[in-house]
């Protein structure tokens, strides 16, 4: 996870704790994926910000654009999201001791009628050239 800002980083964010300050953030839906490790981020860093301070997007997209058009000053979403963003947002890195790991699966879906070309393709995710694709998105080896 990461806090995206806005470009420049004009509050002057270094990291999880500077969101009490900073206004309004954003986050995911509370019972997404994003929104999930959010709130994990800020509970394991013993950070409180009032709801009343927070705009909620129903992804991590959305979430992110709530910064990049000025909805909110800050919001906490996937360094991959941030990275897609390009210059509409920059990010601060959260510590990996005050962070926590999205971690997605991948697998055969049982019955599927493309067993040999789905495993082919886990096979490359998992393999040097998929792990060099994923980590230029801002993915970490599984």
């Amino acid at each position: 996870m990461q806090i995206a800002v806005k470009p420049g980083n004009p509050l002057a964010i270094k990291g999880v704790g500077d969101l009490t300050r900073v206004g309004v953030i954003g986050l995911c839906g509370r019972t997404v994926p994003c929104g999930v490790y959010a709130a994990s981020v800020l509970a394991l860093n013993k950070t409180n910000v009032p709801e009343s301070q927070i705009t909620r997007g129903t992804d991590a997209k959305a979430t992110l654009a709530s910064v990049a058009v000025g909805d909110a000053n800050a919001a906490i979403v996937y360094v991959t999201d941030v990275r897609a963003a390009g210059k509409a947002v920059s990010g601060v890195a959260i510590p990996a001791r005050q962070n926590v790991r999205a971690i997605y699966g991948v697998s055969v879906v049982r019955g599927s009628a493309n067993r040999a070309a789905a495993q082919a393709f886990i096979n490359y995710l998992l393999g040097q050239e998929g792990q060099a694709t994923l980590k230029s998105f801002g993915f970490l080896a599984p």
